[in-house]
């Protein structure tokens, strides 16, 4: 699973064997959470802070274009 992006603490991934909708995972210290790259909709959310969350989405959004590459090259 390639790291894409990183955040503070958190790593952005795109997991190899993973299924639409195109979305990251977002590792953190005893935390995680799954978001959509074009919408940005949170699909599942363990434990991330609001502060945290709000500047994941604002980095997704910033590299929308990168990560959805990443997601074509790893998925087809």
């Amino acid at each position: 699973m390639p790291t894409i992006l990183e955040l503070r603490s958190f790593r952005v991934v795109i997991e190899t064997r993973d299924h639409p909708p195109p979305h990251v995972h977002c590792k953190g210290p005893g935390c995680n959470a799954r978001i959509e790259i074009q919408t940005r909709k949170v699909m599942s959310d363990n434990g991330v802070s609001a502060k945290d969350m709000a500047r994941l989405k604002e980095l997704i959004e910033r590299y929308e274009d990168v990560l959805m590459i990443e997601w074509r090259r790893i998925h087809g």
